[in-house]
């Protein structure tokens, strides 16, 4: 076990067991206040992440962002 891992620490968790994970996910959903992130866009994309898989975790938000850039080009064109 790494010393990252939250596994051995007797420690509550958010989302994810492993503690850095969801360290790092805490992060991404603290940037909904300076209109970063949105909260839902943000559980659905670690909903996608399989534990202790880092590819897992780069697929799923860049899944995101692919979605997040194609809507913005579309409203983009139709004047938004």
């Amino acid at each position: 076990m790494n010393e990252w891992s939250g596994k051995d620490q007797g420690k509550s968790s958010f989302f994810f067991k492993d503690a850095f994970t969801d360290l790092v996910f805490l992060v991404t959903l603290s940037k909904h206040a300076f209109f970063g992130s949105e909260i839902a866009e943000c559980y659905s994309a670690a909903s996608q992440v399989k534990e202790g898989d880092a590819g897992s975790w780069g697929a799923a938000w860049n899944t995101l962002a692919e979605t997040t850039e194609r809507t913005a080009r579309r409203a983009e064109q139709e004047g938004h």
